[in-house]
């Protein structure tokens, strides 16, 4: 026998956020992290002071933090930072497909297991730091 939960209503309490240009360079983006929901929102065309959802994405665990990135000499894109509560440390991009819309990649994932990721890592900045 296999349990298995699943809610009826997504986490509404933004625990983590972070602010970036992710799907092009003059984009007005924020990523939020809600439980085990992570979310993209960029602000509607109509001038009403409205976030409109670019993409939403559930991940298995609880993200812990986020933050933002740019590489040099790539694009003039963020790319989205996140630790989460297994010890993974995951790089995302997200790609705008004219078919099926927006949709997150992972770029790259290092696994540093629960309590190393603590030891090591009490901040995301201090991971950045070494890349």
């Amino acid at each position: 026998m296999h349990l298995y939960s699943l809610p009826l209503l997504k986490p509404g309490a933004i625990t983590s956020a972070a602010y970036g240009n992710f799907s092009s360079p003059h984009a007005t983006e924020f990523c939020v992290a809600r439980g085990n929901i992570i979310e993209v929102l960029r602000p509607s065309n109509s001038n009403d002071g409205l976030l409109e959802s670019v993409v939403t994405q559930n991940t298995y665990g609880s993200i812990r933090s986020l933050s933002t990135i740019r590489l040099w000499g790539g694009d003039e894109t963020d790319y989205i930072v996140m630790t989460s509560d297994s010890g993974a440390v995951t790089v995302l991009s997200l790609v705008d497909n004219q078919t099926d819309g927006c949709t997150l990649n992972v770029v790259s994932q290092t696994f540093f297991g629960k309590t190393g990721c603590r030891f090591k890592f009490k901040h995301i900045k201090d991971f950045l730091m070494l890349m």
